[in-house]
């Protein structure tokens, strides 16, 4: 009990404030209506809707996004909240073909893609490049 008291005592000369987290509730979801924004922490289960610079909607598994040891998007979406927008979506902003590009690789097990020319292929390494994901696994 004293810990605590003392604990209490450096935050109030500190002018740290003490909150309480509380998550905002899931994303919309096919079965019903949507959901209030604000911070949320996934499931392995949810399909995480992405909005990337207001351009693309993308549905994501939570999975994928967080199946790349030590990566920054894992960084996002792994044990941290997220914050949603009022549709119940993640904003990216990045490049929406590159970074359509990248989750269609990680989708795809991280296998080699097929890109239309070398620009596009240099868009897409600097988008995993950006995130930390390896070309190769």
């Amino acid at each position: 009990m004293f810990v605590v008291g003392f604990l209490l005592f450096i935050f109030a000369i500190s002018g740290l404030k003490i909150e309480k987290y509380v998550p905002a509730i899931a994303p919309p979801s096919a079965t019903g209506p949507a959901k209030p924004m604000g911070e949320y922490f996934f499931k392995e289960t949810d399909i995480i809707n992405l909005n990337v610079l207001g351009q693309a909607a993308l549905s994501v598994p939570y999975k994928i996004l967080v199946s790349v040891e030590y990566s920054k998007l894992k960084a996002k979406f792994y044990q941290a909240p997220v914050l949603l927008n009022a549709k119940g979506e993640v904003f990216i902003a990045r490049p929406v073909k590159s970074f359509s590009k990248m989750i269609d690789f990680l989708l795809d097990n991280m296998r080699p893609q097929n890109f239309e020319n070398s620009y596009e292929r240099a868009e897409f390494l600097t988008e995993l490049n950006y995130w930390d994901i390896p070309s190769v696994p």
